[in-house]
Formats: C-alpha cells, sequence, structure tokens
C-alpha cells in the first residue's frame, strides 16, 4: 500500500471530527431561517383565516323586525328601452291650432291669428345652454308639504304610500295603472333635454312636470329627483329671462305647472316665479271673463285657451298665491263659462257657443274646479260627456284599429273629460265614473307603447315627431294619474279661504242653486 494514501487512526478521527463540525455549522446557520419561515408561514394563515372568516347570521327576530320598518311601495318595473331617435320636423308643434283640436273650428278662425313677427314676445323661444346659476331652494321638509291651507289633505293622494288605496277607491286596477305611468315618466325622463326642458318649450316642459308631480316626484325623489328640479329650474330661469313664457297656451300651461309645484313641495324659490307668471294671466283676462290668443282684449275668446288659464289660476289659489285681482278673475271665470260659451249641454269654441266637442270637457272641468258641480250647465255638460264623449272612448274600445282616427279628433278632449267625470262624483257608488273607467282605461293602456308614450298619427300636432308624442303621451298620462293627482272633491269650496256665494246675470236676484260666485 502507497502510504500516502493511507490514514493512520489520528487522521481518520480528525476527519470525523472535521466533518461533524461542518454539519453541526451548516445546521446552526439553516435552522433560524427555517425557524423563521415556519413561524411566519403560521402567522400569515391565522391572519388569513381571521379575516375571512364569515360573520355570525343575525338572529330571525331582529330580521323580521327591520323588514317592518320597510316602507310598502310598488316598485317600478324595469327601466323601458331607450326610444329610437326622432327627428323634430316643426320645433313649433305646440301651436294654438295644434292644442284647440277643435272639429268646429273652421279657415275663419285660423284667419285671426296673424303671424308671429321677430322680435315677438310670443315667438317660440330657441335652444339654451345649461347653466349651474339660479340653484332653487329646496327645504329639507318639502314631502310634508306643509301649510295654511293644509295641501297634504288635497293632495294627499300622490303620496306613494296612499297610491294602492287611492286607485283602489276610484276602481281602478293598481298594477297596470302603475306600470303604464311608471314607463310613460321613464320616457319622459329619457326625452329631458340636458338644460331641464323638453324641447326648450315652456308648454312641453310644464305638461311634462304636471306628470310627475302628479304620481309624487319631487325634487328629493330618488329615481325623479333631479329630473323634477332640472324642469322646474329651466322654467324659472326662462320666465326671468324671458319675462313670460311666449303665447297664450304655453304660458297658461307653464303657470299651472309651477303653481301645482309650490301647491305640493312649498318651495320657497317657485313662489316669486309663479306670482309673477300669474300676473299675466289675471292682467290678460277679458272684461267678459275668457281668453284669447297673445291675451289680446279683443271681441274675440277661446274656450281652449281659457281653459289653461282658469287650471292655472285655480292651482294658484290653492298654493296660496297672493296676487291682487286673483278673486275677481275667478268670479269672471265663472261668469264667462255659464254665459257666454255654455248652450245646450255643450261648451263651445271661438266666439260660438255651445258647440260642443272637445271644449265642452274644458268648460265642465273650469266649473267643477271652481266648486259648481249643482250648476244646471255642469249637469247638462255631464250628460254630454257620459253619451256622446263616452261613446267616442267606446267606439275605439270595440275597434283599436280606430285609435289614430277617433283619437286624434279627441285626445285634447278627453284630457278634459276624464277630470270631469272624476271630479262630479258624489261618492264612491257614482255610475259614471264607474262606467267611464271600465272603458277609458283599457283603451289608453292598450294603446301605450312598449317604451311608455303614446303615439296618433292624425290630428293637429300629433303625429310621429317628438312634440307630438309628448302631447298624447302627457294627455295620457294625466288621464291615468287622475285618481292620484286630486281628491273626487277637489275644489276651492274646500278652502276656508274662499267664500261661495250666489251669482247670475249682472243685476240679476237670481239666488237658486245655479248661481256661484267666489269673493
Amino acid at each position: 500500500m502507497n502510504r500516502s494514501t493511507e490514514l493512520t487512526a489520528p487522521e481518520m478521527e480528525i476527519g470525523h471530527i472535521l466533518r461533524e463540525y461542518h454539519r453541526n455549522l451548516l445546521f446552526q446557520n439553516l435552522s433560524g431561517p427555517i425557524i423563521s419561515l415556519v413561524f411566519h408561514t403560521l402567522l400569515l394563515t391565522l391572519m388569513f383565516a381571521l379575516l375571512v372568516k364569515r360573520k355570525p347570521e343575525a338572529p330571525k327576530e331582529f330580521i323580521t323586525e327591520i323588514v317592518d320598518f320597510v316602507p310598502t311601495e310598488v316598485a317600478d318595473p324595469e327601466d323601458p328601452p331607450d326610444p329610437p331617435e326622432v327627428t323634430v320636423e316643426d320645433p313649433e308643434a305646440f301651436t294654438p291650432e295644434d292644442v284647440a283640436l277643435n272639429p268646429t273650428k273652421g279657415p275663419e278662425d285660423a284667419a285671426q291669428e296673424p303671424e308671429l313677427e321677430p322680435g315677438d314676445p310670443d315667438e317660440p323661444l330657441g335652444p339654451k345652454s345649461p347653466d349651474d346659476d339660479g340653484e332653487l331652494d329646496i327645504p329639507t321638509d318639502i314631502v310634508r308639504c306643509d301649510s295654511p291651507l293644509r295641501i297634504v289633505g288635497l293632495l294627499g293622494n300622490r303620496d306613494k304610500r296612499k297610491h294602492g288605496d287611492a286607485l283602489k277607491k276610484a276602481g281602478v286596477s293598481r298594477r297596470p295603472t302603475s306600470a303604464a305611468i311608471a314607463r310613460t315618466l321613464g320616457w319622459l325622463a329619457s326625452v329631458q333635454q340636458a338644460n331641464g326642458s323638453w324641447e326648450n318649450h315652456p308648454a312641453h316642459t310644464g305638461l311634462a312636470l304636471l306628470c310627475f308631480l302628479g304620481y309624487g316626484e319631487t325634487p328629493l325623489s330618488d329615481k325623479y329627483g333631479v329630473t323634477v328640479i332640472n324642469g322646474l329650474r329651466w322654467l324659472s330661469r326662462e320666465l326671468e329671462e324671458k319675462g313670460n313664457f311666449g303665447r297664450a297656451y304655453s304660458h297658461g300651461i307653464a303657470t299651472y305647472a309651477l303653481a301645482d309645484a309650490y301647491a305640493y313641495t312649498r318651495i320657497p324659490a317657485l313662489r316669486a316665479p309663479m306670482e309673477k307668471a300669474l300676473e299675466r294671466i289675471i292682467n290678460g283676462q277679458q272684461a267678459g271673463g275668457g281668453y284669447d290668443y297673445h291675451y289680446r282684449k279683443g271681441d274675440r275668446w277661446d274656450m281652449s285657451v281659457s281653459g289653461w288659464q282658469y287650471q292655472a289660476l285655480k292651482s294658484a289659489l290653492i298654493a296660496g298665491a297672493s296676487n291682487p285681482g286673483l278673486s275677481e278673475a275667478l268670479q269672471k271665470a265663472v261668469r264667462f263659462c255659464r254665459h257666454a260659451a255654455y248652450k245646450d249641454g255643450k261648451f263651445g269654441y271661438s266666439n260660438n257657443p255651445g258647440t260642443g266637442g272637445n271644449m265642452t270637457g274644458v268648460g265642465a272641468v273650469s266649473l267643477l274646479l271652481l266648486g259648481g258641480r249643482n250648476l244646471p250647465e255642469v249637469k247638462g255638460a255631464m250628460y254630454t260627456i257620459n253619451t256622446e264623449r263616452f261613446n267616442k272612448f267606446q267606439e275605439v274600445l270595440k275597434d283599436p284599429d280606430k285609435w289614430d282616427a277617433v283619437a286624434g279628433s279627441c285626445m285634447y278632449g278627453w284630457y278634459y273629460d276624464t277630470q270631469a267625470v272624476f271630479f262630479n262624483q258624489v261618492n264612491d257608488k257614482q255610475k259614471g265614473w264607474r262606467k267611464w273607467r271600465k272603458v277609458y282605461l283599457p283603451v289608453l293602456l292598450k294603446a301605450q307603447h312598449r317604451e311608455g308614450y303614446w303615439e296618433v298619427a292624425k290630428g293637429h300636432g300629433m303625429g310621429k315627431t317628438l312634440g307630438g308624442k309628448i302631447l298624447a303621451t302627457t294627455w295620457s298620462c294625466l288621464q291615468l294619474e287622475t285618481p292620484l293627482r286630486y281628491l273626487p272633491s277637489f275644489g276651492v269650496e274646500n278652502l276656508d279661504t274662499v267664500k261661495l256665494a250666489s251669482i247670475g246675470d249682472a243685476g240679476s236676484t237670481d239666488k237658486g242653486p245655479d248661481s256661484l260666485v267666489i269673493d
């Protein structure tokens, strides 16, 4: 054996000792990191378990208690899809001729309306750019609607918690009616312009706002609060900048919306524009109590124009407007309806009493809202509405294909007819309303498009334009909302601030039940 490869015992022992030393040294160097790794792994695992640990379920008794406090409201159906884009062919679709919709109107009446000159204060208002100035002051207790006139009682049915009872009391099916109104509001909100208006038109904006307010929507509503406040803000700005809302039709409707909004919401900032707009209506009334295009004071009167002014006057009175001459204007309105426009159970259009058509409902509603339920003129008009006007609805019910032809000439009047029948109720068993609701409801519900609007192909102001759809839609929606917007007995006779007495013709001593005056 080679000596160089031989290891003595001492050398082997030393080699073993060195190997053991290196092994121990390696273990000592690795034990610390290994222990640290294990420790931190356990710590992270424990923390993760604590984070993802589920909370225990609450006791059933606690869950029941919470559910009991959830207000019971009808859930709105799914939001309707965006309506198809509509090209507005005529930006001034809402003209006096469009709104009258009276079959008795002849060419001679249209000729009395002159063409507007540039700069005319009644010229259609152009587009406006939205801005953030002039915010309306919204009180925190807006939904309470408290006021000295106890508006809660008169407009109480607008509270969504009372919708079910109100519709049930009126004999109206809640689900289809509420669903139809919800679709309508969804569509109207979808076509509102960025500046808060509908087509930059005071009348279209006013009609749309009346629909939202009639269903109990306020600036504090979760879904349509922004829609309502933007519309009211636009009307207020428009009045401030222009001084008025244009033509008599537009001005009356927009003022009606402002008054209705103030009566219901009690927003302090709405009072001043309401009274400013109302001043023009009071000053523009003719001596005989009627109204004409552009508030002219000539011999021509117009029942259709007058109807919107009377609704505005009535709502302003309910809202507590302090305008001088308001009571006198209401007195003159009663005289006009009774003695100038009425004849043989019908109200007439321009300087033509008793011609009927859509104007019978206008006159009936005007007198009913002024407390004249027992007047012979109202009784005569109601007979006409419950026969001739009812038959028009019944005609469409039997043959839906006649919708365009019949609604084209009746839609405007139906807006008034339905209100007249509802307001004329003496009690819940009134046969007129029971008969009417069984016809007008199915006709309107069937005619509504899935997107939420109504469309009438024929008739003045109607058609496929956006303006035509807005008119047909708002007039239909307001009919569906009739049991919610007001109580059946809604009229000035319910207010302590108004005193009813008797009147006949000037100088007459007639004190019978067919006489009425408002001091």
